[in-house]
């Protein structure tokens, strides 16, 4: 995986319009981070400093019991951002479950005062942060009515049905 500094722009063209090169300046000045396969990303109760935009590979998102089951919330891949990171930056909270990289991965790490600014000074960043999140919330939803109401056989024939 060989990032350039501006290879976000070809994952992630949308943030790039003519009409709000905001958001390309204020990207421009992100950092790109590398992480092996099997890396922790983030723990549960570690602080939320950047907001992250995946360019290659996938991380895992759970959450682990006292007694050491874990539960997957979602998986991240190329050009995915973490609704759970963008959750704990707007309420300036610290990380309530874990990330884990799944394959290596890049990603574009936006420190949080610079994804302020841009969510303040770009419509198209601020409607691409919002329509993912949105996006993420409602199939966490989802991933908890299934949970709490789904019949366990029905779960498991879904699970088998997807392997």
């Amino acid at each position: 995986m060989n990032h350039s500094k501006n290879n976000w722009r070809e994952i992630l063209p949308e943030l790039c319009s003519s009409a709000d090169e905001t958001a390309c300046s204020l990207l421009d000045k992100a950092n790109i981070i590398s992480l092996p396969e099997n890396s922790t990303v983030f723990s549960q109760g570690d602080a939320c400093n950047n907001y992250l935009l995946v360019l290659d590979g996938k991380v895992k998102v759970f959450t682990r019991a006292e007694n050491g089951r874990e539960i997957l919330l979602y998986r991240l891949d190329k050009g995915d951002s973490c609704v759970l990171t963008t959750s704990c930056l707007f309420g300036n909270n610290n990380y309530p479950a874990e990330g884990i990289t799944e394959t290596a991965v890049t990603a574009l790490a936006i420190p949080s005062d610079q994804f302020s600014n841009a969510l303040r000074e770009s419509i198209t960043f601020r409607e691409m942060v919002f329509s993912a999140f949105s996006s993420h919330l409602s199939d966490l939803i989802t991933l908890v009515e299934e949970v709490a109401f789904g019949k366990i056989d029905v779960r498991l024939a879904k699970f088998l049905l997807k392997q």
